[in-house]
């Protein structure tokens, strides 16, 4: 990958589905029937049951709803919905007020994975808005939180019956090795912290977080779980930042006098991640090539991550590590994809949690 970046660390995530990840050399810096009212915001309350208004019709694609609004503006204004100022609970939604959680002071909301829950929100300007969710991942069946989005009591597109809010894993620990010298996966955990999400496909053929659109007077957001409970901070209806092209990017360093890095070289090892949106993406093992790191001819190693399990749209992995000099630093992968012949396998890479520039959208590993 020869486009230059800057930063002082770096969290690099890769979603969409890449094959096999090896050693990742980085010289960087880098969701109607009767429902209940409002119960009150601290305590437990519990929705009654009841019929809930289901669309099992086929709803327009998404790009079929973009092309409705075509023309419609993206206003810079910014709605903030707090969890807990719900307006209505249905078919035995059961919701809890938590003071504290994560290093965080609330109060949240924590959402059954039953029901549905609904928040009225008043829109000042017409248009088009994005949906960001500020999250915890509470302990569960460790499935993967999903839940489906409901504008006005309807499904706005097909799209939006479901979205996934991702979990966070890590290892257990450091890997195992045997007195004879061979290398062992630890067992993968849960490591829950907050998170902030854009609601967007699932299936990933559309890369891009959705767009909804409101016309500006109150309107209500209604998630229905599909799995898992969730603990939810607030709703946020705002732009995502535009991302600049890598000219655009560049000049912008430029103006600011960032230059090159000097003598720098940081390697990062693959299997090394230290979170993953699934516990499926764990260190591997691979003897196909004595470049790869660690590498023994007859010994186990843990020296790539991903292979066939890191296949499925929206999985990611985070990377994290300390650098020394401030700078511009080239990123180099060694990946190997050898599942699918004549098949390309693409990432999406973010730092510090923002794509930097528009070509690392879709990055051909």
């Amino acid at each position: 990958m020869n486009r230059k970046t800057a930063l002082k660390r770096i969290s690099a995530w890769f979603l969409v589905p890449l094959l096999l990840a090896s050693s990742l050399n980085m010289t960087v810096i880098a969701t109607s029937g009767t429902a209940t009212g409002k119960e009150g915001t601290a305590g437990t309350s519990t929705a009654s049951q009841a019929p809930g208004l289901v669309n099992t019709y086929k709803k327009d694609s998404y790009e079929v709803y973009l092309e409705k609004y075509k023309g419609a503006l993206s206003p810079a204004t910014e709605v903030v919905i707090n969890a807990v100022d719900y307006k209505t609970l249905y078919n035995g939604m059961q919701v809890e007020s938590i003071a504290d959680l994560g290093g965080k002071t609330g109060p949240f909301l924590r959402m059954g994975d039953e029901g549905g829950i609904e928040w009225e929100v008043d829109v000042p300007e017409t248009g088009f808005y994005n949906i960001l969710l500020q999250y915890y991942p509470i302990k569960g069946k460790s499935s993967t939180i999903e839940r489906e989005l409901y504008v006005d009591g309807d499904l706005p597109f097909e799209g939006a019956r479901s979205f996934i809010l991702s979990r966070v894993w890590g290892d257990k620990g450091e890997k195992i090795v045997t007195s004879d010298g061979n290398e062992f996966r630890p067992n993968q955990v849960e490591k829950p912290m907050w998170r902030d999400t854009y609601v967007s496909g699932t299936l990933g053929y559309t890369m891009s977080n959705f767009k909804f659109y409101f016309t500006a007077g109150k309107h209500t957001l209604r998630f229905n779980s599909i799995r898992e409970p969730v603990v939810i901070n607030t709703i946020t209806l705002k732009q995502e930042k535009p991302t600049p092209t890598y000219a655009q990017y560049m000049a912008s360093l430029a103006s600011k006098g960032v230059r090159d890095s000097q003598g720098q070289q940081i390697k990062i090892q693959a299997e090394g991640a230290v979170y993953k949106s699934d516990p499926v993406l764990y260190a591997r093992s691979d003897r196909s090539s004595p470049v790869t790191e660690p590498y023994h001819l007859t010994k186990l190693k843990l020296n790539t991550l991903g292979g066939l399990n890191w296949r499925y749209s929206r999985m990611w992995v985070t990377w994290e590590f300390d650098v020394q000099q401030d700078g511009l630093y080239q990123i180099d992968l060694r990946c190997k994809q050898d599942f699918n012949v004549d098949t390309a396998s693409t990432r999406k890479i973010l730092i510090d949690g923002e794509v930097p520039y528009q070509e690392l959208e879709n990055v051909v590993t």
